[in-house]
């Protein structure tokens, strides 16, 4: 028996001939795609040092926790600094998971985190909106009803999976947050995006979807994006399909494989949701923490990731595949 059949070299220097006509073909781009990726982790750690500029340690120690003995020292609106960073802070992380999957070849992994980009920014515009932090605080609070539940399953079944059990006082504390939240904002808090509900324009009984965020902000018409790029999320018959692509021009469906046309698309979605988050998180910090000079690096970011992106096309006497058009 053979740990790996005599496909396996095959499938091996398919995965590398496609990551070299990558880097070959859009070397530049992703140059400045890191680049971008740079600037806005530089951003976020400047507006970072603004939200902490005085702050004791021990104040960064209660402030960063999230249990309800230490909420009353949580006011509305660090709770909105917080929310607000961490939401730019996954997104630069997310645009750098983008480059890698896209230079290794895998579109459906880079399709599936620009999903979650997508919500980083319609997530990013709800709460920095509300100067009031409200949004912020129940969204805060929405993740310690998660906690609670997790804490709750893995304490039921951890034991069948042969994790360690629950430790009771930390249940004790995670349970008391739970119980804390429902009291203030209601057991409706649980479904996954009634936090959002105050910026929302939706009849009490109808539950809040992603949809209803979507239309709340002035992204609305990235829906398209959002429904192009979920199809590399869930096993659905639709993404399987998609999945399935025997071309001989494509690696074999369980392997490294890009459409040289999606290139263009994804990459440049990603630039533009990064650019996009950044200016939101430093537009709706400005005043509060004196960032200005943060934001204009931001509209500089902005510049470079629409530059950026035009790396990626094609020239007018080229393919998008990479090879010369005939002449006539």
């Amino acid at each position: 028996m053979h740990l790996v059949e005599e496909d396996g070299p095959q499938i091996d220097e398919e995965a590398k001939s496609v990551r070299a006509t990558i880097g070959e073909r859009w070397l530049d781009g992703f140059e400045l795609f890191r680049v971008c990726c740079v600037l806005a982790q530089s951003i976020g750690q400047k507006v970072i040092d603004a939200a902490f500029e005085g702050v004791s340690e021990e104040d960064i120690v209660s402030r960063g926790t999230h249990s309800s003995a230490t909420h009353q020292a949580l006011n509305d609106e660090w709770i909105r600094y917080m929310m607000l960073i961490s939401l730019h802070a996954k997104a630069c992380v997310i645009a750098g998971e983008v480059r890698l999957l896209l230079t290794s070849g895998y579109s459906e992994g880079a399709r599936s985190r620009l999903r979650t980009m997508h919500e980083c920014l319609i997530c990013s515009a709800i709460v920095g909106a509300d100067e009031s932090g409200q949004l912020a605080v129940r969204f805060h609070d929405a993740a310690l009803l998660e906690h609670w539940s997790l804490a709750r399953v893995i304490d039921t079944h951890g034991a069948e999976l042969g994790w360690e059990t629950v430790d009771p006082d930390g249940l004790r504390l995670v349970t008391q947050d739970g119980e804390r939240v429902i009291a203030q904002w209601g057991d409706k808090l649980k479904q996954t995006y009634e936090w959002a509900r105050p910026a929302t324009r939706i009849s009490p009984n109808s539950s809040v979807t992603f949809r209803d965020l979507e239309k709340s902000t002035r992204y609305e018409a990235r829906r398209a994006v959002y429904k192009l790029v979920n199809h590399g999320v869930h096993v659905s018959s639709t993404s399987i399909l998609d999945h399935l692509r025997t071309e001989p021009e494509h690696a074999l469906p369980f392997g490294s494989h890009i459409d040289p046309d999606q290139i263009p698309f994804l990459a440049g979605t990603g630039l533009r949701i990064l650019s996009d988050v950044t200016l939101e998180i430093t537009g709706s910090l400005v005043e509060n923490l004196h960032v200005e000079e943060q934001l204009q690096q931001a509209r500089v970011l902005e510049f470079l990731a629409s530059m950026a992106y035009t790396y990626f096309l094609p020239d007018e006497n080229e393919s998008a595949d990479g090879s010369e058009l005939p002449t006539q």
